[in-house]
């Protein structure tokens, strides 16, 4: 009788520890090597489980220690899996013991050395002839490679003792040591190098196990350091391990490399110093600790990109403003900061969550005089992409910002230019109140006499839309702002122009207007008459206009 494994009544006692239950099996002629569906006998069942008198038992009756299963393994391996040197010594001394790799090429030995049993380790070498210490399994792992990788040392020195070779290398090229370095064992490594190990060996992708404690954070670096490691050999895209430390984003192991002096400046094969990938990842603290170490700010790769080309966070933007970084420097293709960071917030779907922090960066990068109207190579201004993405609310933003009188002049051009091609009726909205903006602001002199609502970019009958689309897009704080302006609006009804001026908190501007244009002077003549005797009443009329005590709609 079988369950719908293929396990027998003596294999589930085998496998669950009742020795009597076996012994009265035993007796009763049933097949000591009767085995389950995945070709497991009850010996090697008993063996994983640690149950030394079935598995003596078993033998005496003449069970067979060398029945392999559907893995490839005898009970040889699954009384090393166990780490019991009794089950493990009464196999080996019952008969001619096979020692054979499993379907994974693993031996005996690998099994020692993931299970980390230095004792079976030493009865297995010193039990059976002709046993191979270095052979690999099917990824080229000797079994020197698995108990470092599994940070067993006292099988470590066990297989050293042996004759392992410390220099043997895995699929991956990687030595022993190197799996040292990447684990962070400081003793394993010491071990290793003592024993003769290659300190500067290189690995498939041409990376010293230097690469790997760099690469994982590990304090092991020093350890390779004094002991011969070259921290500024490149691997085989050209990376060195302080490349790799900013990879992964750990400054413990960029500070130690730079402090054992490693090159800050040296580039990979596609020109990309530490600073490029620092600024990428948006790493304040490893921009600073570069910038400090004196990296480059304006150093280029291949595709004649600056840092700045790649920053992704206000803070490093800020920083490498402060160091000299040049906000308007173009790559190969004509474009600077500003044309790849509009382009991501044209991307909906990317910026979703992202387009507060971007919106930020175009803030900062316009207040240090980035250039909003500089062509990339194809001559268009990122004016031209956002218009051409039909992103009104893009657009909004991006004509918000108080930009300078030369660059307003060159920007009316550019906005007139756009609105003969554009066909979106929300975008031409925004792009001609813009521009009568410009026009009023011309004739003000200052932007100040506009009120809030009026110097507002987006038109009013679009203000709630994209009031929504900067909350879904986590623009918090000018969401608020269009809140404010919407309130203004609905002011006109039932308040004066005093009363909405001092809901914005500027009453102060009001009270020297009233007194210019009510308070006479010397001649007799009010505020208007002397406005108007130097031709400047072009200014009073929006001026009264706010200060009307009734609005229309009263």
């Amino acid at each position: 009788e079988k369950d719908p494994f293929g396990r027998s009544l003596l294999y589930v006692a085998s496998c669950n520890g009742h020795v009597d239950i076996v012994r009265l099996l035993i007796n009763s002629t049933l097949d000591v090597n009767d085995c389950d569906n995945f070709n497991k006998s009850p010996l090697s069942v008993a063996a994983e489980n640690r149950y030394y008198s079935i598995v003596q038992c078993l033998l005496e009756a003449g069970a067979d220690s060398n029945k392999v299963d559907s893995l490839g393994r005898t009970a040889l391996h699954y009384a090393i899996k166990s780490g019991s040197v009794d089950i493990l010594s009464t196999i080996l001394q019952h008969g001619h013991c096979v020692y054979r790799e499993d379907n994974e090429g693993k031996t005996p030995l690998h099994f020692c050395a993931k299970y980390g049993n230095a004792s079976i380790a030493n009865v297995l070498l010193t039990s059976m002839v002709d046993i191979n210490v270095n052979q690999c399994d099917l990824r080229n792992v000797s079994p020197l490679h698995e108990a470092i990788e599994n940070q067993q040392l006292d099988v470590v020195n066990t297989l050293l003792s042996h004759g392992a070779d410390t220099n043997m290398h895995d699929s991956n090229g990687r030595t022993p040591l190197h799996l040292a370095a990447k684990s962070g064992s400081i003793t394993a490594v010491n071990i290793l190098i003592k024993d003769g190990a290659q300190i500067n060996e290189r690995d498939n992708l041409f990376q010293t196990p230097i690469f790997l404690a760099a690469l994982f954070g590990r304090s092991v670096l020093k350890d390779l350091i004094v002991n011969g490691a070259d921290l500024n050999l490149p691997d085989d895209k050209g990376k060195t391990p302080l490349h790799v430390s900013i990879l992964s984003r750990h400054s413990f192991a960029a500070t130690f490399l730079i402090q054992q002096n490693a090159i800050v400046n040296a580039a990979n094969q596609e020109g990309k110093t530490p600073l490029h990938i620092a600024s990428h990842f948006g790493n304040s603290d490893l921009v600073d600790l570069l910038l400090k170490a004196g990296a480059g700010v304006n150093a280029v790769d291949v595709n004649n990109r600056t840092p700045l080309h790649r920053c992704t966070s206000t803070h490093v933007l800020t920083s490498l403003i402060q160091s000299g970084a040049s906000v308007n420097s173009k790559d190969n293709r004509g474009k600077t900061l500003l044309h790849y960071t509009i382009e991501y917030l044209c991307d909906s779907e990317k910026t979703l969550n992202k387009a507060d922090e971007y919106l930020s960066i175009v803030n900062e990068l316009l207040s240090h005089r980035a250039d909003i109207c500089l062509c990339d190579n194809r001559m268009n201004t990122i004016i031209h992409k956002v218009v051409h993405a039909s992103n009104y609310h893009l657009l909004t933003e991006l004509l918000s910002f108080d930009f300078d009188l030369n660059t307003r002049e060159v920007l009316i051009d550019i906005v007139n230019d756009c609105l003969k091609q554009s066909e979106n009726e929300f975008v031409i909205d925004v792009l001609k109140r813009w521009v009568s903006i410009q026009q009023t602001q011309t004739d003000c002199e200052q932007l100040e006499c506009m009120n809030t609502q009026e110097r507002e970019v987006c038109p009013p009958h679009l203000l709630h839309q994209h009031e929504e689309w900067l909350r879904k897009h986590k623009c918090l704080k000018r969401a608020n702002v269009l809140r404010k302006v919407m309130s203004l609006e609905k002011d006109h009804n039932g308040k004066d122009g005093r009363k909405r001026k001092e809901s914005v908190g500027e009453s102060s501007l009001i009270e020297p207007l009233e007194k210019m244009l009510r308070v006479p002077d010397h001649d007799g003549k009010d505020g208007r008459k002397r406005k108007e005797s130097v031709g400047e009443s072009s200014l009073i009329e929006p001026l009264e206009k706010m200060l009307r005590v009734q609005g229309e709609h009263d």
